[in-house]
């Protein structure tokens, strides 16, 4: 894989004065070659390296689930009262949100997730995560660098890579990681990549040469 031209990117991307240590992303647009009967497919990606991100995981589970889950030390656990929380608006910087099915229905009686669209509690839909594995999930998400992706018809993919103060390599190495990925995505869901840009928090988007 040559990576002359990411790297230049990268170095640039380094270059950047800002006062805080901002995050490197990819935005990678998709277009399916043949029409799907699913709208979207579900996948994850286990990077070499952690991408900087927090992990504030939110449970919205059963209490069956919650004891268990309580030994992984996450921020948040329960039900009713985290979902007055999120209608108050008194619960903000959420990563992930995972629910169990059954739990999942009571989140759309009370119309939570068009608040989490609205106010934007979670940062996209690919951290937000049915399971009925609550427990797994967390701990895979709290022991590895798994990013939970839905490749889905017309979206672009955000994938964060990682800090503007990580090593040049570290940076590299999740890139071609995320390519390589995609590379299997192109052959199991017939798709193509039609561009990929990727952008520091404050900077400019910048196309990746392929």
């Amino acid at each position: 894989m040559n990576n002359t031209n990411i790297i230049n990117i990268l170095k640039n991307i380094k270059k950047e004065k800002k006062k805080f240590d901002q995050s490197i992303d990819l935005y990678i647009n998709i277009k399916f070659i043949k029409n799907k009967n699913n709208n979207f497919y579900k996948e994850n990606i286990n990077l070499p390296h952690n991408n900087g991100k927090k992990k504030i995981i939110l449970a919205l589970v059963e209490k069956k689930f919650r004891e268990k889950i309580k030994k992984l030390n996450i921020d948040y656990i329960g039900g009713k009262k985290y979902i007055n929380k999120i209608k108050n608006n008194k619960l903000k910087n959420i990563n992930y949100l995972i629910t169990n099915k059954n739990y999942y229905k009571i989140i759309i009686n009370n119309n939570i997730n068009k608040i989490l669209i609205k106010n934007k509690l979670i940062p996209n839909t690919n951290n937000y995560i049915i399971t009925n594995k609550p427990y797994k999930i967390i701990k895979n998400i709290l022991n590895n660098n798994i990013i939970y992706l839905t490749i889905e018809i017309n979206k672009v993919i955000n994938i964060t890579i990682g800090k503007q103060s990580y090593k040049i390599e570290n940076l590299i190495n999740n890139y071609n990681y995320i390519i390589k990925k995609f590379n299997l995505f192109k052959i199991k869901y017939q798709l193509i990549i039609k561009n990929i840009y990727i952008s520091s928090t404050m900077g400019k988007s910048i196309k990746i040469l392929l």
